[in-house]
């Protein structure tokens, strides 16, 4: 008879009068016991290895990264730390490097971003967009006082100024080529009378260049007592008319220059020919002519920044020096040189002025001679400069 015994092994060990004698053996505890014991081994194999890969499997709390999941090794956190910390280090160096090289070239060329980036403040405006509304300043400031408003003249005699203060980085009445206001709107072609204002940001201008044109339109009108009122007289001044306005900027730094224009005559002839000049017009408005004030500056030469920056040159500026007047006939001036017109007629509107200046050119010499047609009521009409070398 066949006997089965399920699971079970035989095995025979020696009984105590060493005969053999098959003992049933269970097959699952003994592969069980053999599983442990390559476990054990495995395990203290595992023992001396410092590092080891390892396939993650979910949950098992190692660290993912990439494309691989490994167990970091001992000193790993170490070598961690002294990368992160030269990354840092040369990060810094690197920063600073830049930060000099950027203040090197800003201060070599001081110019250099305003003309690559005209302007970088938070709000941009167009030139035109800045001279309308300093326009608007002015007439407001007018229209407080009960004055007309004065329109914007096409001579750019004022922009002429204020390109000249940024450019040389100084401020004054004079420019670079030591020429006063009167020149420069003689030169620019103006025939009209002007009378100058400048203010400045010389440096930290506001951001927004509306607030500080507005900021220093305010300061000619109401801080103006260190000029004994002279710039809010010149805006207030109810002869004027038109104006020529001047604005310059960057690099925190603002140029504004109001030129100040009586344009009252449409002229027909305003030449100087050998000394003769001759002057023929119509009136905007009813006025009469009471002479031709004749003054004497010495040819202009240029000027260093340095002399724009001191005395006489960082002050208020004169006409420079009474030399006589141009009457009608049967008139004689109490100052200077009396220069009788070969004709003075004024009908209404309408002028015809002809008188010859060799008197004060004999007398004074080389130099720029302006002259101011006045009316009865010390009006200017004129500040027209004539070169005479």
């Amino acid at each position: 008879m066949n006997h089965y015994d399920d699971d079970t092994e035989k095995n025979s060990e020696p009984d105590e009068e060493g005969s053999e004698e098959p003992k049933p053996v269970n097959a699952e505890v003994d592969r069980k016991k053999r599983v442990e014991m390559l476990l054990k081994e495995e395990e203290e194999i595992d023992k001396g290895q410092p590092f080891r890969t390892k396939e993650m499997t979910p949950n098992s709390g190692m660290i993912s990264e990439g494309e691989l999941h490994f167990k970091k090794g001992e000193g790993w956190k170490e070598t961690h730390r002294k990368r992160v910390k030269w990354k840092w280090i040369l990060a810094t160096i690197m920063i600073l490097a830049i930060v000099t090289l950027a203040l090197f070239v800003f201060y070599s060329y001081p110019n250099l971003f305003s003309n690559i980036v005209p302007n970088l403040s938070p709000t941009s405006y167009t030139h035109e967009e800045l001279v309308n509304y300093a326009l608007t300043l002015i007439n407001l400031d007018r229209s407080s006082s009960g004055l007309s408003n004065v329109s914007l003249s096409s001579i750019d005699s004022g922009q002429v100024h204020a390109d000249d203060m940024f450019s040389h980085n100084f401020f004054s009445h004079w420019g670079t080529d030591g020429s006063k206001p009167y020149m420069r709107y003689t030169l620019a072609g103006g025939k009209g009378a002007v009378a100058e204002n400048i203010a400045a940001y010389l440096q930290g201008s506001p951001s927004d260049l509306k607030t500080a044109l507005k900021d220093l339109e305010f300061d000619m009108m109401y801080n103006d007592s260190a000029s004994n009122w002279g710039h809010r007289d010149n805006i207030l001044n109810p002869f004027h008319n038109e104006v020529s306005i001047g604005i310059s900027h960057g690099n925190g730094q603002l140029y504004f220059v109001e030129d100040f224009i009586d344009g009252y005559v449409s002229w027909s002839t305003f030449t100087v020919t050998q000394n003769q000049v001759t002057l023929v017009g119509s009136l905007s408005q009813q006025v009469s002519l009471s002479q031709v004030n004749i003054f004497y500056d010495s040819l202009p030469s240029n000027l260093t920044v340095h002399q724009l920056d001191n005395s006489p040159y960082d002050g208020s500026y004169t006409q420079g020096t009474f030399t006589g007047m141009a009457l009608p006939p049967n008139y004689q001036s109490q100052q200077g040189i009396t220069i009788t017109a070969q004709t003075w007629v004024q009908s209404a509107l309408a002028f015809q002025i002809r008188f010859d200046l060799s008197q004060v050119f004999n007398a004074y010499g080389k130099g720029v001679y302006t002259i101011y047609l006045q009316t009865t009521s010390q009006d200017s009409l004129t500040t027209y400069s004539i070169w005479h070398d």
